[in-house]
């Protein structure tokens, strides 16, 4: 596997090169030295006998275990917004769909399947209520929330959500329940994203009213995800901190976007330049430790030096989201297991609780079967973004993953002065080389894909393929958005449908019937006026003469 070799650059011209190996976890000087770790607050040793993961793949599936540590629910798909990227759009319409009758039989065989903690009580478990907007479908969360507390009290509830149908209720009921929140949101990216609930003076005053419920329990984020042309971490978390009145709200990053859609390739960095752009932006948050207070990016720093400090072998490495590990499953309320909470459809099925132990996760592959991945740089940060895309969508997650993560890769190594985690080094970095495959590199990377518009003489131009797409995404988007004019978004609207179908169905019966039964009668009415006709020509009825 290969070495990279960091050239550093000092104020005076000196240069220091180090080596780094990414799957041993070795930075060294160019002698051999390892590199002092003190002043970052770290020390080598600690750890040994690490575990090699499991290597997923449709030849190598991995397995589910009754030891659940981190349970997903998926309550459905549906959703009150029509943003402009979602990981789970595409799923819409395609899972099962389910009522509080499946509530109430997932609660009574969930100890079916489930040890039930460490304690048999939920403790070490976190369960995480997932939609669409999951708010869309409060009967559900209210019986299933309420059940698995009332069974399970220590288990740790959680909910993402965009925060757009919080009440006063829900607010208490959250509290009550001990939950922790996070609402998506892209501060002043919204607008790229779709609408934006702090325009509402209700939604925001729901939102701030949750804020003071739970922040002071260390229960509230903000998860903001970064796009082609909102990528500063900065501006969104100081956004965030003057929206809510309060500096020291907890805000988190989803990372550059991962494209699940069309729309996500549209706000995806789609050329070199855009990729550069980006990565020196953030580094240069990285630099002056504005990025450092989102938590997220202060925890990935964390994770590096400890990977360092404890020479953590790559091959210890999971996904970063954990659904490839057997403690970690996705499910819906008919009690199928999926790839992901993201995942809906059939294909993304790949069992049933009732049979856990013959669950098999075929529809992932582990970052280390990727050649990406192993000639990665920052393979112990990135951790192999999405396990289960495929064809473009993956090679442009892998290129917005390597540029969101080489930025923090380089904090350790670049300084201009004291950051949180106290590492100070008198140099720059200038060189980061090693070899690589291009597939990985977005400045090498020519394959096709969809591009900002160009213009030529006072018109638009953009290939044939990506109008279609466009077009696709847009009549998608003004399906959903019309939908949810008339109020169809929630869990009930399927079942609606299928109502009206069917109230339709016995109208056009009933008109069709109507007709019939008209025509009987004129049809009836002139045979018996031609038979009382020819009965009285023929005298049948006497009194003729």
């Amino acid at each position: 596997m290969p070495t990279y070799t960091i050239t550093l650059q000092g104020p005076d011209g000196t240069t220091e090169r180090l080596l780094y190996d990414p799957h041993a976890s070795l930075l060294t000087h160019d002698d051999g030295r390892p590199v002092d770790l003190s002043q970052a607050g770290f020390v080598y040793g600690g750890k040994s006998g690490w575990e090699t993961a499991m290597a997923v793949s449709s030849e190598n599936p991995g397995l589910k275990t009754h030891s659940v540590r981190k349970l997903k629910v998926s309550l459905g798909f549906s959703c009150n917004y029509s943003c402009a990227y979602c990981g789970q759009a595409s799923q819409v319409g395609r899972e099962e769909s389910t009522d509080l009758t499946d509530v109430s039989r997932f609660l009574a065989n969930l100890d079916s399947w489930w040890d039930g903690g460490r304690d048999g009580k939920g403790a070490g478990t976190n369960i995480q209520f997932w939609g669409g907007e999951p708010f869309v479908y409060w009967k559900k969360l209210k019986a299933l929330a309420e059940g698995i507390k009332d069974r399970w009290p220590s288990a740790e509830l959680s909910v993402i959500t965009n925060g757009s149908v919080l009440n006063k209720e829900k607010i208490e009921w959250l509290d009550r329940l001990d939950f922790a929140v996070a609402v998506s949101h892209d501060g002043p990216g919204q607008a790229l994203r779709g609408p934006d609930p702090f325009e509402d003076p209700e939604k925001a005053a729901a939102i701030r009213a949750l804020f003071d419920r739970l922040h002071p329990k260390g229960k509230f984020s903000l998860n903001v995800v970064l796009t082609r042309d909102h990528y500063s971490l900065k501006t969104a978390r100081e956004w965030f901190a003057k929206t809510m009145g309060d500096q020291s709200v907890v805000v988190g990053s989803e990372e550059l976007l991962l494209p699940y859609d069309p729309g996500g390739l549209m706000l995806s960095p789609a050329t070199d330049e855009e990729h550069k752009q980006i990565r020196l932006a953030l580094l240069g948050e990285i630099m002056d430790g504005s990025a450092l207070a989102v938590s997220t990016v202060w925890m990935k720093l964390q994770d590096w030096f400890n990977s360092l400090a404890q020479a953590r072998p790559a091959s210890t490495l999971g996904q970063k989201c954990g659904m490839d590990r057997e403690d970690n499953i996705a499910v819906d309320l008919k009690g199928n297991v999926h790839t992901c909470q993201n995942t809906g459809d059939a294909a993304h099925r790949i069992g049933h609780v009732e049979t856990l132990d013959e669950v098999r996760l075929t529809t992932a592959t582990h970052w280390s079967l990727r050649e990406e991945c192993r000639r990665c740089p920052v393979v112990q940060l990135c951790k192999g973004a999405c396990m289960y895309l495929e064809g473009e969508y993956w090679r442009r997650g892998c290129d917005n993953s390597f540029t969101y993560t080489r930025h923090a890769h380089r904090r350790p190594v670049d300084a201009h002065g004291e950051s949180r985690c106290r590492h100070r080094w008198p140099y720059e970095t200038r060189y980061l080389t090693g070899r690589r495959v291009a597939a990985t590199t977005p400045e090498n990377r020519k394959e096709n894909r969809m591009n900002r518009p160009t213009m030529e003489d006072g018109h638009v131009v953009m290939p044939e393929e990506e109008f279609e797409q466009l077009l696709e995404l847009a009549a998608e988007r003004g399906a959903r958005r019309a939908l949810a004019d008339v109020g169809l978004v929630d869990e009930h609207a399927a079942s609606d449908i299928r109502d009206l179908r069917s109230l339709l169905g016995a109208v056009r019966t009933a008109r069709r019937t109507a007709w019939q039964t008209v025509v009987r009668l004129i049809t009836t009415g002139l045979i018996l006026a031609l038979i009382a006709g020819v009965a009285i020509k023929l005298k049948l009825f006497g009194g003729g003469h």
